[in-house]
């Protein structure tokens, strides 16, 4: 056998996996991985049954307590910076060419989750490519912390933020759980009277709390990491004395037209994707500037990840981030 030989067949194998992927689930072999990892490490059994999340639970009251620390791997390109705002860590990445152009990032996570590693080098990334300043806020989470105090010590920071740096256009960005807090904030702000922000960016953002609509048992099978009953039981705890139906649980159900304008990224195979659908339509009839990407066979949050759509995806935001900033 020929040394290249190996090197040949080796080839073949991953340009034939490539086009597969490509022709069955019209995605990109690394976004094929990336689904097989996620059920692979069985992700989603934790928020399926009862007996595994209560301890899951448990496990996150304590966790979320602890001292928060940066993954030991990240080696950020744009300056790090560290500080507590409102009890909050909140941590701020700044490249060299930063312009008056600001991102505040909610994570998700349901709520009870701590922000995961592999977005800081997303962020670090959009950071640099944007040419704005990226701030963390890593607010109270449940079952320890509910909505309440979380929104009293995220709007007290914003206002800060604004005071500081007066000429920046500032800009809402979160996945999931986090994508959904944007758009309450920002809703509870103009509702306040107050200047929200110039505009949002939300990645499969979760904007109906109640899983009532029918069709997300359709699509709860194809997500890898999410099932309605740990979901229910997140809201539930992060919800306190509101009603799951409440808009500042469950943004599709607020007043929509007072949003900036607003990008949002879904994909058809996660289990929020009806509900992100039904979202899109009421933007349109509240009269909302907003642009919806929906990216078939992509699961949850797929912009986030270090995947060939995500890179195609910055683009997108890049695009919206210069248009609210004014360039």
């Amino acid at each position: 056998m020929k040394k290249s030989t190996p090197f040949i067949i080796a080839a073949g194998a991953i340009a034939g996996f490539a086009a597969t992927s490509r022709l069955v689930f019209h995605r990109s072999g690394p976004a094929t991985l990336l689904d097989g990892y996620q059920r692979g490490k069985r992700l989603k059994s934790r928020f399926a049954e009862q007996a595994g999340y209560d301890e899951f639970l448990r496990r996150r009251a304590e966790e979320n307590e602890r001292t928060y620390q940066l993954p030991g791997c990240f080696r950020p390109k744009c300056a790090l910076t560290h500080e507590i705002a409102h009890s909050m860590d909140v941590y701020t990445l700044r490249p060299a060419d930063a312009r008056p152009l600001r991102i505040v990032y909610l994570h998700g996570g349901c709520y009870i989750n701590r922000i995961d590693s592999y977005l800081w080098p997303f962020l670090d990334r959009i950071a640099a490519k944007s040419r704005a300043t990226v701030s963390v806020p890593l607010y109270p989470l449940a079952p320890v912390h509910g909505c309440a105090e979380s929104f009293e010590k995220l709007g007290a920071y914003y206002r800060d933020l604004r005071e500081r740096n007066p000429h920046d256009k500032i800009v809402f960005m979160g996945d999931s759980a986090g994508g959904a807090l944007c758009l309450a904030l920002s809703m509870m702000l103009t509702e306040a009277g107050e200047e929200g922000p110039a505009g949002i960016v939300a990645f499969s953002p979760w904007v109906d709390a109640t899983l009532t609509n029918p069709e997300i048992l359709d699509y709860e099978a194809s997500d890898p990491v999410l099932s309605a009953y740990g979901l229910s039981r997140a809201a539930h705890s992060w919800a306190g004395t509101l009603d799951k139906a409440d808009w500042r649980i469950s943004p599709t159900n607020g007043p929509l037209e007072t949003l900036p304008p607003t990008l949002v990224f879904a994909g058809t195979n996660e289990i929020f994707y009806p509900d992100l659908d039904i979202f899109r339509e009421k933007l349109a009839r509240a009269g909302v500037t907003y642009t919806f990407v929906a990216r078939e066979g992509m699961g949850h949050c797929w912009p986030t990840y270090p995947i060939p759509e995500a890179l195609e995806s910055d683009r997108e935001i890049c695009a919206f981030l210069d248009e609210v900033a004014g360039d």
